[in-house]
């Protein structure tokens, strides 16, 4: 739809790669609600 960013707010970890995947780059994503450091160690 042209989005620049797009804002994924309490998403599971599954559902944030399923948005990565649909967007192919072309959005930034902001992921919000429910972020754990355990979160942040599967993305990094």
């Amino acid at each position: 739809m042209g989005a620049d960013i797009v804002m994924l707010d309490n998403f599971t970890v599954e559902m944030i790669y399923q948005a990565k995947a649909q967007t192919q780059s072309r959005s930034q994503l902001e992921v919000s609600g429910n972020v754990t450091r355990e979160m942040l160690r599967i993305f990094a």
